[in-house]
């Protein structure tokens, strides 16, 4: 059974194209340079958290995004990389196998 993303397909665009496209559904508004920000924050900090899966990636993009907009629409402070990399952890930890292997 295959992951469900294409070789060539990035899972983190992926995964910040479908976190803002449920936000959209949603009602929510919101700037493309937020989704930007949300997508160089899973840059920067996917890599320091071991050889993920690109399902895992998705997810992680997915969350880090929703939590990106949810923060910016509320005029609450930006996600620091200490939260991600604690979020990212909890969900490795959480994951466990799953996190490399699909």
């Amino acid at each position: 059974m295959g992951n469900g993303f294409a070789q060539e397909q990035d899972p983190i665009v992926a995964g910040v194209g479908e976190a803002a496209d449920r936000c959209a559904s949603l009602g929510i508004d919101f700037s493309p340079t937020v989704l930007q920000q949300a997508e160089a924050m899973v840059r920067g900090t996917i890599g320091e958290l071991g050889q993920p899966s690109p399902l895992a990636i998705n997810l992680f993009s997915q969350v880090v995004t929703t939590a990106t907009l949810a923060r910016s629409v509320n005029a609450e402070p930006d996600l620091g990389y200490e939260e991600i990399m604690s979020f990212g952890s909890g969900m490795r930890a959480l994951m466990n196998s799953w996190w490399h292997e699909l």
